[in-house]
């Protein structure tokens, strides 16, 4: 999936560098796309000891808008923002609308049933733990 397109030869080095990190970010999470989705907000994945931290920037989105589903090693979050509804003419539209869809892969088995989402200010946060074979195993050295 590409987060930004470079028509021109006018693409700063930044942003290439950028495209290919979250490219390189998609492979390595096996993340796929919906075939047609409206916007993409910006995330953040973490991997801690225990499991993993996603952070999903959703302002705008009414918590009941939003769909988090984990099935297996796959965790699909959905959302929809829509257009505001009012009499006025609207004079400039920068914000992106619709529908979002975002599929992630882990590389690692995850546990199922303590999934953790909490949504504020604007940030829906996903605790995805690992499951225990999967975590660090710390071994006590006994001296004599």
């Amino acid at each position: 999936m590409r987060y930004m397109d470079c028509h021109n030869a006018t693409c700063s080095p930044s942003a290439t560098a950028w495209q290919g990190m979250q490219e390189a970010f998609n492979r390595a999470f096996g993340e796929s796309a919906a075939t047609k989705q409206e916007w993409i907000p910006p995330m953040d994945a973490r991997e801690t000891e225990s499991g993993y931290v996603i952070q999903i920037d959703l302002p705008g989105v009414k918590k009941d808008e939003i769909a988090v589903a984990l099935e297996q090693d796959t965790l699909t979050i959905s959302a929809e923002r829509k257009q505001e509804e009012g009499g006025a003419k609207m004079l400039r539209s920068e914000r992106r609308k619709g529908l979002f869809k975002r599929t992630l892969a882990f590389p690692k088995g995850v546990g199922g049933g303590e999934v953790r989402a909490t949504y504020a200010d604007g940030v829906l946060t996903l605790e995805v733990p690992k499951q225990e074979e999967d975590k660090p195993k710390h071994i006590a050295i006994q001296f004599n």
